[in-house]
This record gives structure tokens, sequence and C-alpha cells, in this order.
């Protein structure tokens, strides 16, 4: 199914990535959780 929050996540992850990009797949994780 879709994810309930994919909205919130996304703005999430961008407004990160303008501060400074993720390079780590831990980073994401700790955006998202």
């Amino acid at each position: 199914g879709e994810e309930r929050f994919a909205k919130r996540i996304a703005r999430a992850i961008v407004e990160r990535n303008r501060i400074e990009p993720m390079t780590r797949t831990k980073e994401l994780a700790e955006v998202i959780a």
C-alpha cells in the first residue's frame, strides 16, 4: 500500500538536504524516523 506519511517524509528529506546533503543511508533513516 501507500505510505501514509509520504508527503511529510518527502518534505523532511528536502528540508534536510537544503541544510546539508545526505551522504549516508543512516542519515536518511534518521530523517524518516
